[in-house]
Order: structure tokens, then sequence, then C-alpha cells
């Protein structure tokens, strides 16, 4: 029998492999984990700001952006907390990273929800504080136009 400390499930690896790829900013590798029918949701999203991602070239548009505005440096904490489905998981992170464009520190605590098919992401839930971003990015586009 394996003990729950050397094996992991499908989904805590491919959420591993993606903290591991945006660490080291390749967003290319991070949006090839996505299933070509993988959703992203924003629960917390503030108005103006996608709340659902569906499509593709959707994902790959929003993670290119985020990219061009933080440079991840560390996730300096990560819990993960493991379902009955070892295809899915709920994981609490920390990303330090810096604001390109104000130079802020860019320190943001997530809670993912993340389901996996074959290795591949099908379902990225992102829960995030808006104004934690909103701190060391500041204002989107969509705040300022208001």
């Amino acid at each position: 029998m394996t003990s729950p400390q050397s094996a992991i499930s499908p989904a805590h690896a491919v959420l591993l492999r993606s903290i591991e790829l945006l660490a080291a900013m390749d967003l290319d590798g991070y949006v090839d984990l996505f299933a070509e029918d993988a959703v992203i949701e924003f629960p917390y999203a503030p108005a103006g700001r996608p709340q659902r991602l569906d499509d593709p070239e959707a994902v790959r548009d929003y993670v290119m952006a985020i990219g061009a505005a933080v440079r991840i440096e560390s996730f300096p904490s990560l819990v993960v907390h493991h379902l009955t489905d070892p295809h899915s998981i709920v994981a609490e992170v920390t990303l330090h990273g810096t604001a390109v464009e104000t130079g802020a520190p860019y320190d943001v605590q997530y809670v993912w929800i993340v389901e996996e098919r074959d290795e591949r992401i099908v379902l990225f839930r992102d829960y995030w504080n808006p104004t934690q971003t909103t701190a060391a990015t500041g204002p989107s586009e969509e705040d300022t136009a208001r």
C-alpha cells in the first residue's frame, strides 16, 4: 500500500506542473496544460472583467495579459486539499511577484479549484481578491473607463 505522502493524485500532479511552469514564466507551457474544452471561472471578478473563459484563444489571451502585467517570482505557500475524486482538488496558493508597470510587490492569495482529465486542466475556478491585485498593478482599463 502506498502512503498518502508518497503518491499524489492526478489533479495534484497537474497543479504542481502548472505552478512549475508559471514560476518559470513559461506561459505557453502553462496554456498548453489546458484541454481544448477547458473552462476558467472567476466567481469574484469585478464588473467589466471576465467571469468565464471557455475557448482556447480566450484562455491564451488572458494568461498572456497576466504574464505581461506580473513577473511571477515564486509561490511561497501552497496547501492542497484532496477530495474524494482524485481528478479534483482545492488549493490555497500565495503568489509572489512584481507588477511590471508599477514595480510594486505582487503578493496575492488565491483559492483554486482544479479538475483534470488526461493530465490536462478541464476546470480552473479562481477565487481571488481584486483589491489585492489592483493594489499592485493599478486599476485595469475597464476600471479607469468608468
